[in-house]
């Protein structure tokens, strides 16, 4: 809007000549100016008055800040830009100022309005999570991150459905055997549906959030800048995993924490119950040998392998599977994967299998072994 004042003197009916200020354009400032952190960079983000759209954004060092640096300027239309020249752990001082013809037609702007914010790398998430409650406590254990705080969050998580079903109908079959496949042998591989996908507690992996809306949300296990946690809230292991088939696994999402930047790391569902133990592996060049113990009252196992990195669990698509049985263990001296002469590494898994309601489960506590440590990850075509 624009607008001038005139001015004049007046005695009895008479009035000067009156005096015209020069017009002056009345322009409003933005509102809700905002400055959050996208990616590796600052996105700015602001409202602004019909009739006006282009702005100006000078970015300054802060006078709290440990860098210092020249003044840049930035156009910008559409209420939003991204800052992507940014550097990490610089303080930035925003003033979005609203661009617009003066009277004479030549570009102006408003004082503008300032915003500060400070770039924070964005933390990455954790991926490798483990649980282990062999020893009578759960341990929960990861890989560090560099520059951030991991929380570990527990979530109830709903019980398995077949095995409700099982409890109800007083049909649990722990402990019953099956025939046994040969290890190694393609025909001898576990097929079936996979189970599907369950929705997460915190949201995708990778997924970004801020660390105030994490308040309240599940329970806290504990934070750590050292890739181990007790959960000291843990339900006891129990010696036989059919013995409550209607309770439900504990998930564990990690959480990777860099001021006020929170990722989400990929869960764990965990059981307390049986383990695989003393697992080894021998490789013998034309043949890689794994030994282990079963625990006690279970008869068979489901043993997984890849070349890339250590089977995600006991359903991991992308792994290949055997069955291996108690007595197969003891005749054969354990389970053979014959003819391994690709070169590749090998990350084994093993998991204890039950059977409820007719249909057979692997429980969620896995022994991990890898063999030919260092040698290429995938095998030669």
């Amino acid at each position: 809007m624009t607008v001038w004042h005139e001015v004049m003197s007046t005695a009895g009916g008479r009035r000067s000549k009156p005096v015209r200020t020069p017009p002056l354009v009345i322009v409003p400032e933005v509102t809700s100016l905002r400055a959050h952190m996208d990616g590796d960079g600052v996105a700015l983000a602001w409202r602004l008055d019909a009739g006006y759209d282009d702005v100006l954004i000078e970015r300054t060092f802060d006078e709290s800040s440990p860098f210092r640096g020249a003044a840049r300027r930035f156009r910008a239309t559409g209420g939003q830009h991204v800052d992507r020249d940014v550097q990490t752990g610089a303080t930035y001082r925003y003033r979005v100022r609203v661009s617009y013809p003066d009277p004479f037609g030549a570009l102006a702007h408003t004082s503008g309005v300032e915003v500060v914010v400070t770039v924070v790398r964005r933390p990455r998430p954790v991926l490798d999570l483990e649980v282990d409650d062999s020893g009578g406590t759960t341990v929960l254990r990861w890989t560090t991150v560099p520059g951030a705080l991991v929380r570990i969050y527990a979530t109830e998580a709903p019980p398995d459905p077949v095995a409700v079903a099982g409890a109800e109908a007083g049909a649990s079959e722990a402990g019953a055997s099956a025939p046994e496949a040969p290890g190694g042998d393609p025909a001898g591989h576990e097929h079936g549906p996979r189970p599907a996908a369950e929705p997460e507690p915190f949201g995708p992996v990778d997924h970004e959030l801020s660390t105030a809306s994490l308040r309240g949300r599940e329970r806290l296990v504990g934070s750590s800048r050292r890739g181990r946690l007790v959960d000291t809230a843990a339900p006891d292991p129990a010696p036989d995993p059919a013995a409550d088939p209607t309770a439900g696994p504990t998930v564990y999402t990690p959480v990777s924490i860099a001021e006020d930047r929170a990722v989400v790391g990929r869960s764990i569902r965990h059981r307390p119950g049986p383990h695989i133990r003393a697992l080894r592996a021998v490789d013998q060049g034309n043949t890689i040998t794994l030994t282990f113990q079963m625990p006690p009252g279970i008869t068979e196992a489901r043993v997984l392998w890849r070349h890339d990195t250590t089977p995600t669990g006991p359903d991991d698509p992308a792994a290949r599977r055997a069955k291996v049985t108690n007595s197969s263990l003891e005749i054969r001296g354990g389970w053979h994967l014959r003819d391994p002469q690709d070169g590749a590494t090998y990350y084994f898994a093993v998991y204890p299998l039950v059977r409820t309601a007719g249909e057979v489960r692997a429980v969620p506590n896995g022994a991990h072994v890898t063999a030919r440590a260092g040698a290429r990850p995938n095998p030669s075509e």
